[in-house]
């Protein structure tokens, strides 16, 4: 009984058939494109969340800090300010507001209503976050 090769279109010689067609590398090397195209696409989608997910923890941290600088200073100061934080967050800037609540009823009530409004934000205003707290002062 004798077998006979299969005729695949590929030289062989001594009954020996190596290596690969063009054709078969080519498929091969767009496979491979398409598949690291998509890796490289959820890598950078992850970077970008990872991005994201680190202002969302740090903005609120920061606007807590400068509320509790203001609130250290009085709230009786009307006004605002703005600057820069110092060391690892030195990409993030604020802005402050403290201002008086003006109304006619009940007037000695609202007198002593304050809004203040701490701005984050994020490499010039790439990301945003604003903290609005409302104090009541109570006069004795």
């Amino acid at each position: 009984m004798r077998i006979s090769k299969i005729e695949t279109g590929r030289r062989c010689s001594r009954g020996l058939c190596s290596g690969f067609t063009l054709l078969e590398i080519m498929v091969a090397v767009a496979i491979l494109a398409i598949v690291l195209s998509a890796v490289l696409r959820l890598h950078l989608q992850s970077i970008a969340m990872a991005q994201e997910a680190r202002f969302h923890a740090v903005a609120p941290l920061l606007a807590q800090q400068k509320l509790a600088q203001i609130q250290g200073r009085g709230w009786d100061i009307d006004g605002s300010g703005q600057g820069d934080f110092d060391g690892e967050f030195s990409q993030y800037a604020w802005t402050a507001t403290v201002e008086t609540i003006a109304a006619e009823e009940p007037a000695d009530v609202m007198e002593n209503m304050k809004r203040v409004e701490v701005t984050i934000t994020l490499n010039q205003d790439e990301r945003r976050y604003a903290l609005r707290r409302y104090v009541f002062q109570h006069q004795p």
